[in-house]
């Protein structure tokens, strides 16, 4: 029985050991190489367009963007993808979206413009109602995470000190490494781009794009805004399908299979950070991205996403309280946005994205 115990142990460490060396040397997200950053970053700065590379620590990639920032934005956007595309309207903008971001990100992205002495006039913060699902000690993206903790410390009136938070976000970073769900992604890398290529160190070069025209490749602009690829830009049938089938199993985006009630702790933490930015001289705005038809349709009529709608009643209540103007709905009904509007069935056209911020509600 010992000896296979130790047997079993052995293997175990073995399969662990290899996970372990594939998910650092491939790193499908680039979490633990942050060479192509280094290449982007100067790119864009010099004010060129470039071609999405795929895969990227987004976090690290935001941080090094402002970090190397000249001059002050007078806008800085916050929020999802659903904010990434959108052709904002201001001369001096910096978006800083991260996909799927939560409320920890949200704080992150402050605490990274705080640090780096970037803090703007004008801040839009596109709020998503799955955002607040988690607390400001939990974004999705860990690589940052240290920002958001430290300023959440700052919205508490503390001072921060990071010393203890980046031993935090090293060990939710090196997770990854034991992670099964990483190991498929960095196997599924493995197979497209063959053995070699994927042991070897990052070797993309970021290709410099001459428009800024929908074409083959994904585009990030100076200011960090993104331009959809033409893959990216689907028939309405496949996103009816595609919304249906989400409707179906319920499993819609980061909502999963719904909620009911506002997470109130959560929403408390955000309302705190408006409160700071706006006693900061923060101009703070709202902009709410609006659902696929059909999906919204689904919120309204099944009470276990009915937190979709209490959010938006909560926000609209809390710009009133604060003096922020709410951009935008969650409603594509309230906002005129047809199925033929959507580029998936997650996100408008961009001009439709900049159409709808244009909306404001009484």
């Amino acid at each position: 029985m010992r000896k296979f115990i130790i047997k079993c142990g052995v293997f175990f460490l073995l399969v662990y050991t290899i996970i372990v060396l594939l998910n650092y040397r491939i790193d499908p997200a680039n979490m633990f190489h942050s060479s192509i950053v280094e290449k982007m970053v100067p790119l864009l700065n010099a004010g060129k367009i470039i071609e999405s590379p795929g895969n990227l620590d987004e976090g690290l990639f935001k941080r090094e963007m402002i970090k190397s920032m000249q001059r002050t934005p007078e806008t800085v956007v916050i929020g999802s993808s659903h904010i990434m595309y959108e052709p904002w309207p201001f001369e001096n903008c910096f978006v800083a979206g991260l996909s799927g971001a939560y409320l920890g990100d949200y704080y992150a992205v402050v605490g990274m413009l705080e640090e780096y002495k970037s803090l703007p006039q004008h801040i839009i913060i596109g709020t998503d109602p799955w955002a607040f699902m988690t607390n400001a000690e939990n974004g999705r993206h860990k690589s940052i995470n240290e920002y958001a903790l430290k300023s959440l410390e700052r919205v508490q009136g503390k001072n921060p000190d990071i010393r203890g938070n980046s031993q935090q976000d090293k060990f939710y970073k090196y997770k990854e490494l034991f992670s099964f769900a990483y190991f498929q992604a960095s196997f599924k890398k493995m197979r497209s781009d063959g053995i070699s290529k994927s042991l070897k160190e990052d070797n993309r070069e970021i290709i410099v794009a001459d428009n800024a025209e929908i074409e083959k490749k994904q585009k990030i602009m100076p200011n960090g805004r993104y331009i959809f690829s033409e893959s990216g830009l689907k028939s309405i049938q496949e996103n009816n399908n595609s919304a249906d089938t989400a409707i179906r199993i319920q499993q819609i985006y980061q909502l999963g299979s719904g909620f009911t009630d506002l997470q109130t702790d959560n929403l408390t933490q955000f309302e705190n950070l408006v409160v700071y930015l706006k006693k900061k001289g923060v101009k703070i705005d709202f902009y709410l991205h609006p659902w696929y038809p059909t999906v919204y349709k689904h919120f309204c009529e099944n009470e276990k996403y009915s937190g979709v709608l209490k959010t938006e009643e909560y926000l609209r209540d809390l710009g009133k309280k604060y003096d922020v103007v709410v951009h935008g709905s969650f409603s594509s009904e309230l906002t005129g946005m047809k199925e033929e509007d959507y580029a998936d069935w997650f996100h408008l056209k961009a001009d439709k994205m900049l159409e709808c911020y244009n909306i404001i509600l009484h």
